[in-house]
């Protein structure tokens, strides 16, 4: 196959025809190659520091794929140190990431790389031996406490795939296709040989019962760890409330969290046309019960978001005692949650709340509110008997949930 370069540092025109290849060049910053283009290269050199973390991800999830389906040979070569974007591709790929050091040159490697460690071999990043016993160790550098550390790794796929983790170091006078014939040429002539590499006609043969029992297992508990990651994943949607969100969709995903609040009251949350875009209904199965707002906005909660339910209300024709829920994303700007935890309702703003018959909930004590429902707590019918109390008032949860008036 032909060899392939992923890189936002060196463009195509420096990188195209190193080492007489008719290599494939990709620059993810320019533009993200498709899972076909990528399964058409091998190997497939990545060459960092990457530029956004965001393509970082997009990248490594398209790397996988392609690799899962060719079984081919992978190289994550990094600069001195892996920086922020190049750990988020590690972390999405399922590779450890290092910690970084003081660079120094790399030692300790196999002959095959003898010529590109010790023209480019020096490496400022290394992992802990915990994080890659399963890996073969091409090579070591000094850790800051003086002990000897992994910097550069071969990992066997159980698909016979390799993977190898490269440092490098190519300073402002060399020519990076010099760099990439070098790390080519090694990478080959030890993938090749009997250092590392298992041929694919090799890649479905089992050793009886006892391997092939055991990969069913391993099998199992991959597919069990993706169902938790996933069950995870969805629990970490519900962050957005305490987040930057706002609009529409903070709207949505309010409904969606009253929600699961209100499971088991009869009651819950219901968007419809018939009311403006940061409104919504609380219902029961026969009939209204509460008119709601939901808001993000950079600073507190105002009287005039309490007014805007109460004003609301009455361009509908409902009667003041009919209830109405204010949830804000309150000081959604913000760098930490300060103040989103720990700023109390104004005074004047409760006061309002109270004569308009309005309760308000901090999208922080929202987030609270689901984590108690999925740990067991009736909260819902804590916020029905707040809403239907006609009272108005603030539902807090802190040590516990409470309604302050």
């Amino acid at each position: 196959m032909t060899p392939g370069v992923l890189s936002d540092t060196f463009g195509w025109e420096i990188v195209s025809g190193w080492a007489g290849q008719d290599a494939i060049c990709w620059s993810p910053a320019s533009g993200m190659p498709s899972v076909d283009q990528i399964a058409s290269a091998d190997p497939l050199i990545l060459v960092c520091p990457l530029r956004d973390a965001g393509e970082a991800v997009h990248l490594a999830g398209v790397v996988k794929l392609a690799l899962e389906r060719t079984r081919g040979t992978f190289v994550f070569a990094y600069n001195l140190h892996v920086r922020d974007p190049d750990a988020a591709f590690l972390d999405a790929f399922g590779h450890p990431i290092p910690s970084g050091n003081t660079p120094s040159q790399v030692r300790g490697y196999p002959p095959e790389f003898h010529a590109f460690f010790t023209e480019y071999g020096r490496s400022g990043s290394a992992f802990y031996e915990s994080q890659v016993e399963r890996a073969r160790v091409l090579g070591w550098i000094n850790e800051n406490e003086g002990l000897s550390a992994p910097t550069a790794l071969c990992w066997e796929t159980e698909t016979g795939g390799l993977r190898y983790t490269i440092p490098f170091y190519l300073s402002p006078s060399a020519h990076p296709k010099n760099l990439l014939t070098a790390l080519y040429q090694a990478v080959t002539t030890h993938k090749s040989g009997l250092a590392a590499g298992m041929p694919d006609y090799l890649a479905d043969v089992r050793l009886g019962e006892v391997e092939t029992a055991l990969l069913e297992q391993v099998g199992e508990m991959e597919a069990e760890v993706e169902r938790k990651r996933e069950e995870a994943d969805a629990l970490a949607r519900w962050r957005h409330l305490i987040g930057r969100a706002s609009g529409e969709s903070f709207v949505n995903l309010v409904v969606a969290a009253l929600n699961v609040v209100l499971d088991g009251t009869g009651h819950r949350a219901e968007q419809r046309a018939d009311v403006g875009a940061e409104d919504f209904w609380i219902v029961t199965p026969s009939s209204d019960f509460a008119l709601a707002e939901a808001k993000g906005q950079g600073g507190g909660i105002t009287r005039t978001n309490v007014g805007q339910v109460d004003s609301h209300r009455e361009q509908r024709e409902l009667p003041p005692e009919f209830p109405g829920l204010l949830v804000v994303n309150a000081f959604r700007g913000d760098e930490d949650l300060t103040r989103k935890q720990g700023e109390r309702i104004a005074p004047n703003v409760l006061s309002l709340a109270k004569a308009q018959n309005v309760v308000v909930v901090r999208s922080w004590d929202l987030y609270q509110l689901v984590g108690r429902k999925l740990d067991g707590e009736n909260v819902g019918d804590q916020m029905i008997s707040a809403l239907a109390d006609a009272h108005g008032g603030w539902l807090r949860v802190a040590e516990g949930v409470e309604f302050v008036r």
